[in-house]
């Protein structure tokens, strides 16, 4: 999208996000000089959500968000007054305070991401999770893939995590992965129905899990939905890839 830009460029300089302080004089700065200083591209608007002094520090912080069609970033800089700095390291603190900001905003996204995600998951088809462990236990939703050697190693262990959560996975195979993967979740999915036991349930996923065993065939239709429902996961923006581990209180599940 227009406003993922890893990099703002503007019209007198181009400013990275790196650890150096590099400075651009302005005049006085205004919340219109400062963004006329940005150079965007067309349908991205620029404005300045906040401005506020940093305690302790003499300079001051300044928002700014930059909105697209789609998408939304917010960028932040510092100003001592004549110049305009990308970040502010402490070194005796160890502190970066673009760093810090940057950091807040992720977890306002993803904050975000777990309340679509969670929303979503309520009215998700339940016979599609396969649910694991003792029901007294915290739940811990797990987003995995059959083809992914990551999920394939925490499947090794999953008796031992078991031992301290309820499990619920959700199968969300990567496109990266084709369809081979989707088809070995939309097995487990069917043939979870007739284990009766935890353990049963295990031996399903390890038989899907195992590159020897072969899925069978779907149609492309059935792929296709699967893949769509799949899809619907991600683009809440809470998980970005697998295995993706998230208690059920984090997504306001009981």
């Amino acid at each position: 999208s227009q406003v993922k830009i890893l990099r703002i460029k503007m019209k007198k300089s181009v400013i990275l996000a790196s650890a150096l302080l590099v400075s651009t004089a302005f005049g006085e700065l205004s919340d219109e000089q400062i963004l006329s200083m940005f150079d965007l591209p067309k349908g991205v608007e620029a404005k300045i959500d906040e401005r506020s002094q940093l305690e302790g520090v003499g300079l001051e912080q300044i928002i700014i968000s930059i909105k697209g069609k789609t998408d939304e970033m917010r960028q932040v800089f510092f100003t001592d007054g004549k110049y305009l700095f990308p970040d502010v390291i402490d070194v005796e603190k160890k502190i970066s305070y673009a760093g810090d900001f940057q950091k807040a905003e992720q977890e306002k996204r993803q904050f975000a991401g777990y309340k679509k995600l969670g929303a979503l998951l309520k009215t998700y088809p339940q016979e599609k999770i396969m649910e694991l462990g003792d029901s007294k236990k915290e739940l811990m939703y797990v987003f995995t893939d059959p083809l992914c050697p990551y999920c394939q190693e925490e499947l090794k262990n999953i008796e031992t995590t078991l031992k301290e959560y309820r499990l619920k996975l959700v199968f969300t195979p990567l496109t990266s992965h084709g369809e081979d993967a989707v088809a070995r979740s939309l097995a487990i999915q069917e043939q979870m129905k007739s284990a009766k036991t935890d353990a049963e349930k295990i031996a399903l996923l390890r038989k899907y899990y195992d590159k020897a065993n072969a899925a069978p065939e779907y149609k492309a239709e059935k792929i296709k939905k699967e893949q769509e429902i799949v899809h619907s996961i991600f683009a809440t923006g809470a998980i970005r890839g697998v295995p993706a581990f998230i208690e059920a209180s984090n997504l306001e599940i009981k």
